[in-house]
Formats: C-alpha cells, sequence, structure tokens
C-alpha cells in the first residue's frame, strides 16, 4: 500500500466533508439545540446542584445517575455518527461511480488504497465535527454559568470518554467498511436501500439493547450485546458506568478492533470488483462471490 496516496485520498475527502455546506450547518446547529436545552432545563429547575444531583426511580446515588446519563448520551451519538456518515461514505462512494470518476481514481491507486483513504478521512471529519461540538457547547455553557459546567464535567467521567473514543473508533471502521462495500455495488444510491436495510436494523437492535441495559445492565442480553462486535459499540458505553467486569471490557475491545479489520478486508474484495460493477444492479449472491479468494 502506497501512504503517499492513502493520505492524498485523506486530504480529499477530509477537504471535502469539513467545506461543504451540511457540515457546516449541522456543526453550529446542533451545539445551539444543546446549549437552548441546557438553559431551559436550568431555568426549569431553578437550581444548578438540584438538576445536577437529581436521582431517578429506583437510584440513590446522583453520581451513578450522572454517570448513566453520559453513557446513554455517548451511547447515542456514536449511533446517530455511525448510521450519518456511514450514510456520507456510502453517497460518495455511489457519486464517484456514477459519474464514472472513480475510473479515473482507480487508474492512479489501487482500490483498497482508496477505500481505506475514504473511510479515514471521513471519520476524521467526523472527529472535527465532534470535537468543535464540544467546545462550543463547553464555551456556551462557561458563558452563562461556569458551575454548571463543573457540575457535569466530573473527574469519574474522563475514563469513560476514554472509552467512548476507542468504541467511537472500532465502530466507525466496521460500519463504514460496510456502508463502502455496499455502496460500490449499485449504481444509484436508492438502489442500496436492499444491503443497508440489514445494517441499519443492526444498529437500531444495538441501540434497543443498549436503552434496555439501562434498567438491566448484567442481564445476559446487556453482557452480549457489549462484547458482540455489531453492538457492543453502542451497548457497552451504557453499561460502564454502572460497572463492569474489566476482562469483559478487554475481550470487548479486542473482539471489536479484529472484527473491524476482518470487515475492512472483506469490504476491500467487495469494493475492488464493486466500483467498477455497472450497468445491473448486484445481489447478495454475488457480493458474497466477490468476497472469495482467488
Amino acid at each position: 500500500m502506497n501512504l503517499n496516496k492513502v493520505l492524498l485520498i485523506i486530504s480529499r475527502e477530509y477537504k471535502a466533508m469539513v467545506t461543504s455546506r451540511t457540515f457546516i450547518i449541522i456543526t453550529i446547529l446542533i451545539p445551539v439545540i444543546c446549549l437552548l436545552g441546557m438553559y431551559f432545563g436550568y431555568h426549569t429547575t431553578g437550581h444548578v446542584e438540584e438538576t445536577a444531583t437529581a436521582a431517578p426511580a429506583g437510584t440513590d446515588d446522583p453520581d451513578l445517575m450522572r454517570l448513566g446519563l453520559w453513557g446513554i448520551a455517548l451511547a447515542f451519538v456514536v449511533y446517530l455518527f455511525l448510521l450519518t456518515y456511514g450514510a456520507m461514505i456510502m453517497n460518495s462512494v455511489v457519486e464517484e461511480k456514477t459519474n464514472r470518476v472513480v475510473e479515473i481514481i482507480v487508474s492512479s491507486c489501487r482500490p483498497f488504497e482508496l477505500l481505506t483513504g475514504k473511510i479515514i478521512g471521513v471519520g476524521l471529519a467526523g472527529l472535527t465535527q465532534f470535537g468543535l461540538w464540544v467546545a462550543l457547547v463547553v464555551a456556551g455553557v462557561v458563558a452563562v454559568d461556569a458551575s454548571f459546567l463543573s457540575a457535569i464535567f466530573t473527574p469519574d467521567v474522563v475514563p469513560l470518554l476514554a472509552y467512548f473514543v476507542v468504541y467511537f473508533i472500532g465502530g466507525y471502521l466496521l460500519y463504514a467498511a460496510m456502508f463502502a462495500a455496499f455502496g460500490s455495488a449499485v449504481d444509484q444510491a436508492s438502489d442500496a436501500s436492499q444491503f443497508t436495510a440489514p445494517v441499519i436494523l443492526l444498529l437500531l437492535f444495538a441501540l434497543y439493547v443498549g436503552m434496555s441495559a439501562v434498567d438491566a445492565p448484567n442481564s445476559s442480553v446487556a453482557v452480549w450485546g457489549s462484547i458482540i462486535p455489531l453492538t457492543s459499540p453502542i451497548v457497552m458505553l451504557v453499561r460502564l458506568p454502572f460497572g463492569v467486569p474489566a476482562w469483559q471490557i478487554v475481550l470487548s475491545i479486542v473482539l471489536l478492533l479484529v472484527c473491524a479489520v476482518a470487515v475492512i478486508w472483506l469490504a476491500a474484495r467487495i469494493y475492488r470488483n464493486g466500483i467498477l460493477h455497472t450497468g445491473s444492479k448486484a445481489s447478495f449472491k454475488q457480493i458474497f462471490s466477490w468476497m472469495k479468494l482467488r
């Protein structure tokens, strides 16, 4: 793999993403919505400490409640990012294929290099957007009431944020490769629904299991959902605030990263054949044939 070519593709995809009108609008809109929600929530309760320490039914520990809310929020962010940026990658692949741009690109680089650069470039754009969201929300909260920020961002949140980064990267690599592979198998974005529907259902199932894990974090469904790579990026973030054995965390991360690498390798084989396949809609049988070793 030519690293220089991959870096050029990463730069191209990153610049295209961060300069798009949609990226700029969403980057500004989401922090505004969050700040408005915090503002009205603050004035509804009338007291910062009351908001920060109110415990839900069945829980007498306000710190556990706060960390639980963090876990739910981060899991939902992962779900939105996997769905949104996975679809962006798929649409980008379909657009390049439709406009025949990809035929020019693959003449100067390998399909695997193009796929890798596209996934990493769009992923970096996603991390940039998330970083901007955090910075804008923090700046807005500090400008209004810094005590509210100190009540939310406590030292015990740092490990949860570190795990969030790990699961975000692993989950993104896993699902982005799927979306890119399926996007390469069709000529129009509307034709990709037959392939992406199972992937979207998997994400919805992971979100459902994650929400159910709030009430029963140590149930069999929650435990297995936090270990299986296809659901662990969402479910594990919900379970972490309630205490998860170290071996489950290590096993979950290892399986997620190994599975992500394996899916990227398989996706590259599909991508290599799919981007030059035109004129007819590919089937699941044909896609599986592209994955076979030759």
